[in-house]
């Protein structure tokens, strides 16, 4: 697996998202993920941004969760959603949300 396809699947997008989000077609990202063409490093840096602001927008959500959490207690269900907002795709958007799923320590019932 290529260090691009390994990214690209970290950031959660599909490789027809990623032809969107970088502006290319969808045979490049193909390219680029089989190894068939190296990635550039503007893709690649893309990439990795996108995937820290995904990070950061976790640890902020989970910020957010702990203080609620101090001041009311542990939650029995967490009702979970995600808006689009500023991701370049629902699938970013998901995998910000799925990164915070992923840290909560606490058992709870996620839905």
């Amino acid at each position: 697996m290529t260090p691009y396809a390994l990214l690209l699947r970290l950031s959660g997008l599909s490789q027809r998202e990623a032809a969107a989000f970088h502006d290319v077609r969808p045979d490049t990202v193909k390219s680029w993920s089989g190894g068939r063409n190296r990635a550039p490093g503007g893709a690649m840096d893309e990439l990795r941004e996108l995937i820290a602001r995904q990070e950061l927008s976790a640890e902020a959500d989970l910020a957010k969760l702990r203080k609620l959490t101090a001041e009311h207690g542990h939650p029995d269900i967490l009702s979970l959603t995600f808006q689009n907002g500023d991701w370049p795709c629902e699938s970013a958007a998901g995998m910000a949300l799925a990164r915070v799923i992923a840290k909560i320590r606490h058992p709870v019932e996620i839905e």
